[in-house]
């Protein structure tokens, strides 16, 4: 081995060369390495360093070279054990490394991190693509360590005090070698901790990887780079050494247990829960220095273990390394219902969060440090850190690596991730936290004040109050079983519409994985007679199938009904993944069908090259529309200026004098390129007599008054009377959620100068008003009241921008629109309500009636025992079912969740006591 050092740090830097213009002389045929349990291997090949360990290794049987076939799929490298040449199957919590390994290299090769090991996939069982929310998790996550990781390097190269790095559950991380790669570990000695079978996995990896060994070995290495000469000519000096003397790769380097080492770095296998068996092999490595400054990293490992595990081993840190900073990202929250899928997902893999019950937010994890005996303690919510810690231009150029529109789900997933540090002496490690996170003091809401609600004076008017949410059952279908609403499946990104007494419902992603065209039909029950008994939760579904014309699959697409006949759709985009490569619709239709031969000659092209761009994803701005009574759709060229392409925008219905002309207004969304939506654009429909033709054209938008923001994306828009309701919305150039509500009113139309005139006010409102959020569900609720009827906006669910996680599953606020005065209604919790998604949903107002119930002094009478008169103590209510249709959201790497197709529940409002 000394040999090997030497010859690696005394070459003549003269003779250096790129290794493509280098002539070398030919190398003895390379011997297969024999390592522990197997063979590996080795080809001396310089032009396989950039495809990764998969191009120079390969698993064989008895140091054969393995057959075609033979291979594991997926190139996974399966475990070395001692005395087998068995492969074993990784399963259960070691597991998780490799799913970690696999995407931190997918967003490196994305280009969201600088690492040049994981961009040649080295340790990943296999290459893959992740989606670009689980990209930018792990982009966050990585940077987040690494940032504090850098803070405690840079402390120990100042103070020219030898520290070291404890990773616990380092599993196949590439910290060390980034950092040594960049010649910053001149004081910092680093110790990695994980299962035998992880570590064994991983020694045998590094000793295979020359680029690899080249930096944990050599000592005056410079900084690893794409056109670092010296290290590439080490590289190969150390491919020919490998291939003539393969008895230098060493199957133990160090005590029992060690099974890669160097100057400076130590793997050591070993199990987090028998705390004694790792005392003793840290303190017979040699290796391992106690008393020195060290920096401990639990990066997703505390809360696989038992609580009482956890705690134990969080007391044997504080004991046994006096001067430390311990350093945790944990997940958290796991009872709303994105928690509940992460944590069955992991349990189904048998990767249980063992601990999360325990401990299930920041506040928890500072607890239970500060409990175990740490001196000064913080947690952090990973929505906190990415908002308020992070390098705001580092945030936006990985914004920038991948366009995605899941800005509901990546909140929801920092909301169940937290990261915590703790120090032993506070006098040692004072100037190293000063660069840590922590709570801003002067943060709205620090001091427990709830934040976006207002002081709420006594309710005047109605008071209004809702039931348990529960799944709709289909009138014949035996109860959700077997009808047209369970074939149908979930959704999400779909659009709905109100028709008379029935929903149509068109398109979205559906639970099966796929974009659809699919239609369908629910039609609403009708309100109870007297002497019935209904709970209004029947609804009868059906899927309208083999119309012609219909549009293309698609979600996000703008639906209005117009002249409560017509279904009109516009634009959308067709796949989730990666919505801005192509843009088709109108505009591509309305080209010149004659062109010159030449111009034909330019414009063709291979037909594979067409077909891929059909599978390409696609933005629309075609409009199509259903005539639901005779159930026909046509595609319809409109007259005038048609907006671009775009997405995730909302529609709204203003009606005119004339009842054969309204006004479809589309707001907000995003353009096929770019966080920037074009103002709002309306679409003019009139019809003739009966109603049998539609005639479409565009027209601009002149706006005076408070001009409500143009790009925001996930507001909810409210036909109310003659006027359109505008609450909430995201901003993806501010990143700011809106709580404000907008009302927007028509002046009048220019059918000459195609121009439509609108005015907007903002509404002062009282009460205890809902928090900023998007992508929520609003409708209108007209309940027959004693006198006058009340009218309530209603709003439920949607994405807010608190850091924690809502306790709420479908909060709920209503609006007085007499008196502006909001509600937050109390929400009855059960376990079919836990489920419910609260995001990219639709609601809608069923039949309202009148109805007798028992009051005050009728609940006093019947407690008393105190007979009385016939309607003494009854109070009479409005009452209404709601619907919600759809709702669902990827929930990160663990899964999807789709709502019930269609959900209910009941409002009821009765006469406010005065205050």
């Amino acid at each position: 081995m000394n040999l090997l050092l030497l010859l690696l740090v005394f070459v003549p830097e003269s003779s250096l060369l790129p290794i493509a213009h280098t002539q070398r002389p030919s190398s003895p045929r390379a011997c297969p390495l024999r390592l522990r349990g197997g063979a590996w291997l080795f080809e001396p090949k310089v032009a396989t360093l950039n495809k990764g360990y998969h191009s120079i290794i390969r698993w064989t049987k008895a140091g054969k070279k393995p057959s075609k076939g033979e291979e594991e799929e997926g190139g996974e490298v399966p475990p070395c054990s001692e005395g087998s040449q068995e492969p074993q199957r990784v399963c259960g919590v070691e597991r998780t490394n490799d799913d970690s390994t696999m995407s931190k290299g997918s967003a490196c090769r994305q280009g969201y991190l600088d690492d040049v090991f994981l961009k040649r996939n080295l340790f990943q069982p296999r290459l893959c693509r992740r989606t670009a929310l689980i990209n930018r998790g792990y982009f966050v996550r990585m940077e987040l360590v690494r940032t504090l990781l850098s803070s405690f390097v840079d402390m120990a190269a100042e103070s020219q005090v030898r520290c070291q790095v404890l990773v616990l559950g380092a599993g196949y991380d590439t910290s060390y070698l980034h950092l040594k790669g960049k010649q910053r570990l001149d004081h910092v000695r680093w110790l990695e901790v994980d299962l035998p079978a992880v570590v064994r996995r991983k020694s045998d990896m590094l000793r295979q990887d020359l680029l690899a060994c080249s930096v944990a070995m050599c000592e005056d290495l410079g900084k690893v780079g794409e056109d670092n000469r010296m290290l590439r000519y080490r590289v190969e000096q150390l491919q020919e050494l490998y291939a003539k003397h393969p008895h230098l790769v060493r199957q133990d380097l160090g005590e029992e247990g060690t099974l890669f080492r160097t100057s400076d770095l130590c793997l050591l296998g070993g199990d987090l829960r028998e705390l004694e068996d790792l005392d003793r092999s840290l303190e017979r490595s040699g290796f391992c220095q106690f008393l020195a400054p060290t920096l401990v990293l639990a990066e997703c490992v505390l809360q696989y273990l038992e609580e009482e595990e956890v705690r134990r081993l969080l007391r044997w840190l504080r004991v046994r390394f006096p001067n430390a900073v311990l350093v945790s990202y944990d997940q958290t929250n796991p009872f709303d219902l994105f928690g509940q899928v992460m944590t069955s997902s992991l349990s189904r893999k048998e990767q249980a969060l063992k601990a999360i019950s325990s401990c299930p937010d920041a506040a928890a994890l500072r607890r239970r440090l500060l409990e175990t005996g740490w001196v000064q303690a913080e947690a952090l919510p990973l929505s906190y850190l990415y908002a308020g810690y992070l390098d705001r231009e580092l945030v936006e150029e990985g914004e920038r690596r991948e366009k995605f529109d899941e800005e509901e789900e990546w909140r929801e997933k920092c909301k169940h991730y937290s990261l915590s540090w703790a120090i032993t002496d506070a006098r040692s490690m004072s100037q190293l936290v000063q660069k840590f996170p922590r709570w801003n003091v002067s943060r709205a809401g620090e001091e427990g004040e709830d934040v976006g609600k207002t002081t709420a004076p006594p309710v005047q008017g109605a008071l209004i109050r809702a039931s348990c949410i529960r799944a709709c059952d289909e009138a014949g279908g035996g109860g959700g079983g077997g009808g047209a609403a369970a074939a149908a499946g979930g959704f999400w990104g779909h659009a709905s519409v109100k028709i008379g007494n029935d929903l149509w419902i068109f398109g979205g992603h559906t639970s099966g994985g796929v974009r659809s065209n699919q239609l369908l039909r629910a039609s609403l029950p009708a309100p109870p007679q007297p002497d019935e008994m209904d709970d209004g939760r029947q609804i009868c579904v059906e899927i309208v199938s083999g119309l012609k014309g219909a549009p293309s699959p698609r979600v996000w697409h703008a639906a209005c009904a117009v002249f409560d006949r017509y279904l009109v759709v516009h634009g959308g985009r067709s796949s989730p993944p990666n919505p801005v490569q192509k843009q088709h619709g109108t505009q591509q239709q309305q080209q010149p069908q004659q062109q010159q031969p030449q111009q034909q000659q330019q414009q063709q092209q291979p037909q594979q090259q067409q077909q891929q761009q059909q599978q390409e994803s696609s933005v629309f701005s075609d409009v199509a529309v259903l005539d639901t009574q005779r159930r026909e759709w046509r595609r319809v060229l409109c007259a005038g200026n048609a907006p671009p392409p775009m997405f995730r925008h909302k529609a709204g219905v203003l009606r005119t004098e004339n009842d054969k002309v309204e006004i479809m207004l589309l707001l907000g969304g995003l353009e096929a390129h770019g966080t920037d939506a074009p103002p709002p654009t309306a679409l003019v429909c009139k019809t003739g007599e009966g109603k049998e033709e539609l005639q479409l054209s565009w027209c601009e938008v002149n706006w005076s008054g408070s001009f409500p923001s143009s790009c925001a994306v996930g507001r909810s828009v409210t036909a109310a009377d003659n006027s359109l309701l505008l609450f909430g919305g995201y901003d993806p150039n501010t990143r700011l959620l809106s709580d404000s509500l907008h009302r927007v009113t028509l002046l009048g139309v220019d059918m000459g100068r195609r121009i439509v005139r609108l005015a907007s006010e903002e509404l002062r409102t009282s009460g205890t008003r809902p928090c900023g959020r998007f992508a929520h569900a609003a409708c209108l609720l007209s309940l027959p009241g004693g006198g006058d009827e009340w009218r309530f906006l209603l709003i439920g669910g949607g994405s807010t921008d608190r850091e924690e996680a809502q306790e709420e599953s479908f909060p709920l606020h209503a609006l007085d629109l007499d008196r502006l005065s909001w509600q937050e209604l109390e929400e009855p919790r059960d376990s079919w309500t836990s489920k419910l998604c609260s995001i990219k949903t639709d609601m809608w107002a069923g039949a309202t009636w009148r109805s007798r119930s028992e009051g005050k002094e009728g609940k006093e009478a019947r407690t008393t025992g105190r007979e009385k008169e016939e309607g003494e103590g009854e109070e009479e209510e409005a009452r209404s079912d709601v619907y919600i249709v759809g709702g669902g959201m990827t929930c990160f790497s663990f899964g999807s969740h789709f709502n019930a197709p269609f959900s209910t529940f009941r409002v009821t409002a009765g006469q406010a006591g005065r205050g």
